[in-house]
């Protein structure tokens, strides 16, 4: 019977092995050591946004690969680096802002979840910052987010107030884009279409603050709400193939970023509560 994964899609989940080691090593020169067409490797780095984590696997076996792959990963490698570095000084910027007006916010995903997964930034592909506040501070919200240069594209600036009130209920985001970067922000009052899904109020209470430089850093969701809202939404977002397995897969590698092996008993407890 053929290898459900091609060989190119093992290379890439070979590099993605995370943090590195010996096993990664070893992994990737076992899957690199079959015939590989290189150009569909790069694309399905690209699709699995895995570009750095492979340009980075790649590094023991750079003599055995093809000069111009090398250079093409290095050099979407390096525009990611400045892309993560981007968003992460921007949203520390918001994170002063909304601070200075007394306002909660978190940071879902993104820069503090790159820290977070890796220990730095420029390994994860990110295209937005997510924030989450309350429905409740939605309004004061959206003020601050357009004082910082933003304005709203999603719904269109010619959907009306009255208008936008009966589409709230259908959303869970507003969508803004800065003036002059062209950075996009998702203004989240809720996390899933759901209003059921991860409704706790907690989760603000329950945030923690993510160091990323000197006494900047950005608040976030708890080991265990961020555990949830990972498998949640890699599930309605990106494993639609081999769903179990990969969900399974990404639980494990959640579990070991935190290195807490009482998390499990921890959201079992949590989650099974009367």
């Amino acid at each position: 019977m053929a290898p459900f994964f091609s060989p190119e899609f093992r290379l890439a989940a070979a590099c993605a092995m995370w943090p590195p080691s010996d096993r990664r090593t070893e992994a990737v020169r076992t899957a690199a050591a079959v015939r590989l067409d290189w150009s569909r490797f790069l694309r399905v780095a690209r699709r699995h946004q895995v570009v750095a984590l492979v340009h980075e696997g790649l590094r023991p076996l750079q003599a055995d690969v093809p000069l111009e792959i090398i250079e093409e990963l290095a050099a979407q490698a390096a525009m990611l680096v400045r892309e993560d570095l981007a968003i992460a000084r921007e949203s520390v910027r918001l994170q002063r802002l909304f601070d200075e007006a007394d306002l909660p916010v978190l940071f879902v995903k993104g820069a503090a979840l790159g820290v977070l997964a890796f220990g730095k930034l420029g390994l994860r592909s990110a295209q937005d910052i997510d924030l989450l506040v309350s429905y409740e501070a939605l309004p004061l919200a959206i003020a601050i987010v357009c004082r910082a240069g933003y304005r709203r594209f999603d719904p269109p600036p010619n959907v009306n107030d009255a208008q936008l009130r009966l589409l709230m209920p259908l959303r869970k985001d507003l969508g803004f884009v800065h003036e002059a970067s062209g950075l996009r922000i998702e203004l989240h009052w809720r996390l899933f279409l759901n209003p059921y899904a991860m409704a706790e109020t907690s989760m603000m209470a329950e945030s923690r603050l993510v160091p990323l430089a000197g006494t900047a850093g950005l608040r976030t969701l708890s080991e265990e709400d961020l555990f949830a809202y990972l498998c949640m939404h890699g599930a309605l977002h990106w494993w639609n193939i081999a769903i179990a397995n990969l969900l399974a897969a990404a639980s494990m590698l959640v579990y070991f970023f935190f290195g807490h092996r009482s998390l499990g008993a921890r959201l079992l407890e949590r989650w099974t509560e009367d």
